[in-house]
């Protein structure tokens, strides 16, 4: 069973994955303002796999995990939630 937990955390948005099994998510974060800063713990990512709509105001993020591993992201918003 793979595990998403996303919230606030202090002037960040922390998004984490423990994935069982090797794979591909997409987070996609809705009504959000800009991000302005994106660091990634425990994952292979290139810019092409973020996307920000900002008509929308949503996120996209593609991450790659591993089995076992844990992937962390944090997002330091242009405004606060």
């Amino acid at each position: 069973m793979t595990q998403a937990h996303a919230g606030p955390a202090g002037d960040y948005l922390r998004l984490e994955i423990e994935s069982r099994v090797s794979r591909e998510y997409e987070w996609v974060l809705h009504h959000l303002p800009a991000v302005v800063k994106l660091e990634c713990t425990g994952c292979a990512w290139a810019p092409s796999n973020v996307h920000y709509d900002a008509g929308r105001g949503n996120y996209h993020v593609r991450v790659k995990a591993t089995a076992g591993s844990d992937v962390i992201l944090n997002l330091t918003l242009k405004e606060p939630l």
